[in-house]
């Protein structure tokens, strides 16, 4: 694949960070467990970005020297200290190449990672690395060794086909490397012999010219009177290999003595087949059970990583590692990867419920992007970005979820986490009030929403027009903290909302609003036409305490729509009206009082009977004189009721008669 020198360019930058990536990810996945998500975050960034790259310009043939990795000549990667050793990992372990395929798949890539991870955590990098990635079976990893190098320089032949075809290594019943059917030690002695002993006859000559491989004999060809190895001569009764003699009385009858074989082999005296067999191996078991017993230190030691490691908590961990690959980063376009992993890595802390580590991650960002905007602007643009981001409505979305699934996330770690989120994300917010499930979330939104929303009232306001009333409910909670003209003229318009919850739990916010606008909301809500709607506004009204209260009752009494109460709102009214009118009240409760009532109106008999029960609430002068006067009144049932409201008022202010 032919490539222009700005592409070739190009590439070698784009495989200079992904070299950079590999030992990043290679770090992270040996270090920690695969259901954390940094390494899983990592991993799959690693792989689609090299997937991406293959498919772009084809295969990726890079060579490996001691310190480097070089791809065309051009060092791609050089080793830094100990801990960066991506050529060396692969150069200790005997690989002298290795290529990327252009149909590597992102699979691949992971099976690649897991087999590396392994090795990396194996106690002094005792595996086989080579053997291990052979073994795994990845057909578009290809990699070449050092003993192909040694092998490709080699001049010799060996044929060990020759020596098959002729049946010469058949007779002896010979099992080669890679046979078929598993065997037992014993067996390489006692193939193919029958009562103990091999017949010679079965052998034969070794035709001329086939290649002989023995001791101290490397490709040699073997003839009749030729010189073997060091130059021994092969015939009877002439040198093989070391210059032994192989005498006549070596051979009985062209029979070989196999059990003295044997028995020269240390061997015990069981018979196969006549002769001595092999003595029984020992029990390894025992030995080993031995000799892998653990000192009292070792255990102990043992026991503190275990210790260590069931204390392991992988988001704080995690947490550490972000830092470090952030502050690590010299070169732009890495750190704006590192950047873009923090982010996934944020979506699943917030998956996995872990709102403080998110917050965590959030805040370090935020110093991240003071400390470089001087120096490096583009640098925290990206951060700042990032931050946004984390404000968005997709990523709220999976907030919104992650707060749904875990019911037990508490009002003060939700609070944390959204106090690092500026007026960018207010608009994003304010739509969480209809999909939260949970009424402490709710809450919590709400009281985020109100303190920083006060500036941004229009980002806030809008459920106030939104057509689900759980969501106009939740924006009357955060209007009625917020408490301003602006805020008030939102809540005003409420009064004649068509949904009566909706306006029930208008009156109920305005309760707690200190504000006196409030008050001016609730005198209009008594007039509702839902009974438990005015009881509420009435409840809310005389829970208030100062002049601006007092006023807002008096206009409530002189309000038609106050004869269309209830009598327990009426009686409320009046005793608040009582209460906090103090000597103003006085006159108009007289005046109830003295209303006459010839034919007994059960109306006017219930104003009568308030307004005295509001009297002994009264704690002014004038009011206490006015019930002395009645209490002598030559009406018996103004005189009665007179001096019952005198005790019960001696009883609230003195604490008896």
């Amino acid at each position: 694949m032919t490539i222009s020198p700005s592409q070739r360019e190009a590439l070698l930058k784009d495989l200079g960070f992904i070299m950079k990536d590999l030992l990043k990810v290679i770090k992270v996945v040996s270090l920690y467990p695969e259901d954390n998500p940094l390494p899983q975050s990592l991993r799959r960034s690693f792989a689609e970005k090299l997937v991406n790259i293959i498919e772009s310009s084809g295969d990726i043939w890079v060579r490996v020297d001691r310190e480097k990795l070089l791809y065309d000549g051009e060092i791609i990667y050089q080793d830094g200290g100990k801990e960066d050793r991506l050529a060396g990992l692969f150069f200790d372990t005997g690989i002298t190449d290795f290529t990327f395929k252009d149909s590597l798949d992102v699979p691949e890539v992971y099976k690649l990672l897991n087999v590396i991870k392994l090795y990396m955590n194996t106690p002094d990098r005792s595996l086989d690395l080579v053997a291990m990635i052979w073994e795994e079976g990845l057909p578009n990893f290809t990699f070449g060794t050092i003993e192909d190098v040694a092998l490709s320089q080699y001049d010799g032949v060996v044929d060990i086909n020759t020596l098959q075809e002729s049946g010469h290594i058949s007779a002896l019943g010979c099992n080669f490397h890679g046979a078929d059917v598993p065997q037992d030690y014993g067996a390489i002695f006692t193939e193919g012999i029958e009562s103990g002993k091999v017949d010679l006859d079965q052998l034969g000559t070794p035709p001329a010219g086939a290649t002989f491989v023995g001791p101290g004999v490397r490709g040699q060809q073997v003839g009749s009177n030729q010189q073997v190895g060091s130059g021994q001569q092969v015939g009877s009764g002439q040198q093989v290999g070391s210059g032994m003699p192989l005498d006549d009385d070596d051979f009985d009858s062209g029979e070989f003595k196999v059990g003295e074989a044997i028995a020269a082999m240390g061997f015990g005296d069981t018979p196969i087949g006549g002769h001595h067999a092999p003595a029984p191996i020992p029990n390894t078991t025992l030995i080993l059970n031995d000799e892998l017993k653990l000192s009292e230190e070792e255990e102990q030691t043992i026991v503190k990583l275990a210790l260590a490691d069931a204390e392991f908590e992988p988001y704080e961990s995690t947490l550490g590692l972000l830092k470090e690959m952030l502050l690590q980063e010299n070169e732009m376009q890495p750190f704006y990867e590192t950047v873009t992993i923090c982010e996934k890595v944020l979506t699943d802390f917030i998956q996995a419920g872990r709102l403080i580590e998110s917050g965590q991650i959030l805040r370090y960002l935020a110093k991240l992007e003071d400390d470089l905007r001087k120096n490096k602007p583009l640098w925290a643009e990206r951060i700042k970005e990032a931050l946004i981001t984390a404000g968005s409505r997709d990523r709220l979305k999976v907030l919104t979820e992650s707060l749904n699934e875990h019911p037990d996330t508490g009002a003060a770690d939700l609070n944390r986490y959204l106090d690092n989120f500026g007026w960018e994300a207010l608009a994003g917010l304010t739509d969480l009030l209809g999909e939260l499930q949970h009424e402490t979330h709710r809450q919590t939104l709400c009281d985020f929403l109100a303190r920083n929303g006060k500036n941004n009232i229009n980002l806030v306001s809008k459920g106030i027009q939104d057509k689900r009333p759980e969501v106009v409910c939740n924006s009357i909670v955060i209007m009625a903290q917020i408490g301003d003209d602006r805020a008030f003229s939102h809540l005003a318009g409420l009064l004649d909302h068509e949904n009566r919850f909706v306006r029930l739990k208008l009156v109920q916010e305005l309760k707690n609003c200190e504000d006196d606008q409030a008050l001016e909301i609730l005198v209009r809500a008594v007039k509702d036409s839902e009974k438990d709607i005015r009881a509420e506004a009435v409840n809310s009204i005389v829970a208030r305490r100062g002049r601006p209260a007092f006023a807002a009752i008096t206009t409530v009494l002189n309000q038609d729509s106050f004869g269309d109460l209830e009598n327990d709102d009426q009686l409320g009214l009046l005793k608040a009206f009582s209460i906090l009118g103090g000597d103003a009240a006085v006159p108009y409760l007289a005046k109830l009082i003295l209303k006459p009532n010839p034919f007994r109106n059960r109306t006017l008999a219930f104003f009568r009977f308030a307004a005295f029960e509001a009297l002994s609430h009264n704690r002014s002068e004038k009011g206490e004189k006015l019930l002395v006067k009645f209490s002598g009144n030559w009406r018996p049932n103004i005189r009665r009721q007179a001096i019952q409201a005198m005790h019960r008022r001696r009883e609230l202010i003195y604490g008896g008669e």
